[in-house]
């Protein structure tokens, strides 16, 4: 039991770490369209 919630945690930390490195990228792209 304590095996699958740890792959389950550690799943869901790989899934914020993208969302995280995703997040700046579309800040930037929003802002150059903006300022085009």
């Amino acid at each position: 039991m304590q095996k699958k919630v740890r792959k389950i945690r550690e799943a869901h930390l790989e899934e914020l770490g993208e969302i995280v490195y995703f997040f700046p990228c579309l800040f930037y792209v929003i802002e150059i369209y903006l300022t085009k």
